[in-house]
């Protein structure tokens, strides 16, 4: 049901917040991704570029030898 619906209905504000949060969602990702194709495969590249680097940069956790053993 819209929000518009549940504000005539006398709906709680609650039901109006919860109802409006998937299309207040769509609009800000929509907001935020690129809608030309063009942009939005150099994004895709740029974001695959970034997790590779960050792939091969980090580092594996330092095993800290326990004192008691020594």
């Amino acid at each position: 049901m819209p929000p518009a619906a549940l504000a005539f209905a006398g709906a709680p504000w609650w039901a109006l917040v919860i109802a409006s949060l998937p299309g207040a969602a769509a609009l800000l990702l929509q907001a935020a991704l690129p809608q030309n194709s063009k942009d939005r495969l150099e994004w895709w590249r740029d974001r695959r570029r970034h997790r590779e680097h960050l792939a091969r940069t980090r580092q594996p956790l330092s095993v800290v030898p326990d004192e008691r053993r020594e």
